[in-house]
């Protein structure tokens, strides 16, 4: 009797236990989401559950981690680490073939699922920079002033998600021309144009890989040279004979000034100076260039006018003495118009006096 109580009491607890157990419902509670690696580096994914690490692992539909192994033919890439709620699923060098959807699924209770899709990239993402000058495709990072910079992002993938691409600059506003993605079969082409400007020297660029729940990959050129070339800017457009005008451009490289003079239809190179002094009439205008890498680059300035120094007497004058003969003449008319209408009328002291002199003097000078 005696052994039979004790049987009793050693099942009693052990059927509890296994009751309370299974009266939890085991749930999945972090999933899997979308990921990116390059080719050659491991990739981990993890899922969760609230009571067990009893998770089940597929690629593709194809099983890779079920009942505490790793299936072939994945035994020699894959590595599953556990603790007592976690599992981690480890690929240990990415190819192109292992752009694939995963799945996990825990096993103790409802059986939930997650999934997510690996994209498999070649590289991290090449930037370079491609800029004509004139037909002359200089070195990454090297433009004139309002010539078109182009500068070109580009990724390979493998996967159904492909990454996204964009363009930053922490230093200038991007005097953005065009910007154009292309996503071609398993491979993104970006390409940035700006136009090249003063305050775009000195800056940098970046090209930035947006993935989903990753730190994004950017490339980036730095230092970008712009060796710009400003116009000259407007003397007036009319001097005189011994006036000075100048080039005044600007540029962050050394120039070289010609000032060029037309008149009677005869053209000569007449100074070769930023400044020059007015020797004779014509018309004057600057040619400023530089040369970069055996190509010369060069802007011309606005035409001056350049005429003789004016020895005549005053421009006023001809219109002061205009309109002192043109008041005598109205006075003329007016008291000759008096002369004739007012003959015998009784006037002013003073009004008649002075009519009656201009009266007599006309009538004397007709006599004569």
């Amino acid at each position: 009797m005696d052994v039979v109580k004790e049987e009793k009491q050693i099942i009693f607890p052990i059927l509890v236990l296994v009751a309370y157990s299974t009266n939890v419902n085991a749930e999945l509670l972090n999933g899997l989401q979308d990921t990116f690696v390059v080719v050659g580096d491991p990739i981990n994914f993890t899922c969760s559950s609230n009571i067990s690490a009893d998770i089940h692992w597929e690629r593709n539909d194809d099983v890779v981690y079920a009942g505490g192994s790793i299936k072939a033919p994945f035994t020699q890439r894959f590595r599953m680490n556990k603790n007592e709620t976690t599992a981690t699923l480890t690929l240990l060098n990415a190819t192109l073939e292992d752009a694939a959807e995963f799945m996990c699924q825990e096993n103790q209770g409802t059986g939930k699922k997650s999934t997510a899709s690996l994209t498999v990239l070649e590289s991290y993402p090449q930037c370079q920079s491609n800029m004509k000058l004139d037909g002359f495709v200089g070195p990454n990072g090297c433009g004139i002033q309002q010539d078109a910079m182009t500068f070109t992002c580009a990724v390979s993938f493998n996967g159904k998600n492909p990454p996204t691409l964009t363009w930053t600059s922490a230093d200038v506003s991007l005097p953005i021309e065009k910007s154009v993605c292309e996503n071609k079969t398993n491979r993104i082409n970006c390409s940035l144009t700006v136009i090249a400007t003063k305050e775009f020297h000195g800056s940098s660029i970046t090209c930035l890989m947006v993935a989903s729940n990753e730190t994004p990959y950017n490339c980036s050129i730095r230092d970008i040279n712009v060796n710009y070339l400003f116009a000259p800017a407007s003397n007036p457009a009319e001097v005189k004979v011994k006036d000075e005008i100048s080039c005044l451009a600007e540029s962050n490289q050394a120039l070289r000034f010609t000032w060029t003079s037309s008149h009677d239809n005869e053209e000569k190179v007449v100074g070769n100076n930023r400044s020059h002094a007015v020797q004779s009439p014509g018309l004057y205008w600057c040619n400023v260039s530089y040369t970069i890498r055996g190509i010369e680059r060069f802007s011309v300035g606005p035409i001056v006018y350049a005429s003789e120094q004016c020895t005549c007497q005053p421009t006023w004058i001809p219109w002061l003495v205009s309109g002192l003969l043109l008041i005598f003449s109205i006075i003329v008319v007016f008291f000759y118009i008096r002369c004739r209408k007012m003959k015998g009328e009784a006037l002013h002291l003073a009004t008649y006096a002075a009519i009656s002199f201009m009266c007599r003097t006309y009538r004397e000078g007709k006599i004569e």
